[in-house]
């Protein structure tokens, strides 16, 4: 697969739910958080670090991103082009992707819809106030840029 490597600071939004960038990355070093937005509440749902892989819904499923990502320290990601590496996966694998993928978005979306309840179990903090203002403002500044 055809890679490209970014080097990305503190504070710099990798994309913003909704966005059509379908494209796959791999963390090889810092550290990400997913977050989602209503209004200008931003709660995180997700952290990612070195070894992960972020964007592979969208990879696979061509659908929009479904959170917002930002690199919590300075990052390094592995970007795996989709037009250039969708002609490396055999048709059958293209196929199995896409209905797995699916099944996550469609598990995603229930959870956004109506939450999750658990019992016993640690969940992600919330953001303070002050945080979640930083947040939106970032996210606000990076989607003023792709206009």
């Amino acid at each position: 697969m055809s890679e490209e490597t970014i080097h990305l600071k503190k504070n710099d939004i990798i994309f913003s739910e909704g966005e059509n960038d379908h494209n796959l990355y791999l963390i090889s070093s810092g550290k990400v958080m997913a977050f989602l937005t209503h209004r200008t509440e931003v709660t995180p749902v997700a952290y990612f670090k070195r070894g992960d892989f972020i964007g592979e819904l969208a990879f696979f499923d061509k659908s929009p991103r479904s959170a917002s990502l930002v690199c919590l320290e300075e990052t390094i990601l592995k970007k795996y082009n989709y037009q250039q590496s969708k002609s490396q996966f055999p048709d059958w694998s293209i196929t199995l992707a896409e209905s797995i993928t699916k099944k996550f978005s469609d598990f995603d979306e229930l959870i956004k819809n109506h939450g999750i309840r658990r019992k016993k179990t640690e969940s992600i903090k919330p953001l303070s106030i002050e945080e979640q203002r930083y947040y939106y403002g970032l996210l606000k500044e990076y989607k003023g840029k792709a206009l």
